[in-house]
């Protein structure tokens, strides 16, 4: 994705420049969104859609070619036109179209031209993955586990409301009151017989 007739290397700066995707998922034969747009505008660009985990392999899906603004690029990419470098801008929609069948993760990557000498080679979009029903599935699951989870904590809490109200009982009830008046009347007996005895046997 090296520019040609350039005479120059790419910048190696941060780039003032990024894809924008309309989606982060894909549908065999579903039309995305893709927007180039920078802080400063560029004159010229080429754009490719490839495998996440194959960067130099061939290109996946395909763009829509306008014919004013832009132009194939070797197989599946899209370039700019004459047209295009003698108004530059700083964002560009285009349309590019999923391939018949998934190909896994896909990663866009552009090189943007600012001027001749200044241009930035292969600047990476967010990964676009296959559409799966894998975030429902998981939202379903995570509901249940909270319901679960919840109803423990409840019953939980009211055991432990259901303990302490049980234990936490000072008031000596009247059957305590009874033994206690038992004891004292057995005690007083004790003594009186003790101090009786003494005194028959001074």
């Amino acid at each position: 994705m090296f520019p040609s007739g350039h005479g120059v290397s790419a910048q190696t700066s941060p780039s003032p420049y990024a894809i924008e995707l309309s989606n982060n998922t894909y549908s065999p034969g579903e039309e995305i969104t893709v927007t180039l747009k920078g802080s400063q505008s560029f004159k010229g660009f080429m754009i490719l859609a490839l495998p996440e985990n194959d960067a130099s392999g061939s290109p996946v899906g395909s763009f829509v070619v306008d014919g004013s603004h832009t132009q194939p690029l070797c197989t599946n990419g899209l370039t700019h036109t004459r047209d295009f470098s003698s108004a530059p801008t700083d964002n560009l929609v285009l349309k590019w179209t999923a391939p018949d069948t998934y190909e896994g993760n896909i990663v866009f990557y552009a090189t943007f031209v600012q001027t001749m000498p200044t241009f930035w080679v292969k600047v990476p979009s967010t990964v676009l993955q296959p559409y799966t029903a894998t975030a429902t599935t998981t939202t379903q699951t995570t509901t249940r586990t909270t319901t679960q989870t919840n109803s423990k904590t409840t019953m939980r809490l009211r055991s432990t409301t259901e303990t302490g109200t049980a234990t936490y009982n000072t008031t000596p009830n009247s059957g305590t009151r009874h033994a206690g008046i038992l004891i004292a009347v057995r005690d007083m007996a004790v003594d009186w017989l003790l101090s009786a005895w003494n005194m028959f046997t001074v």
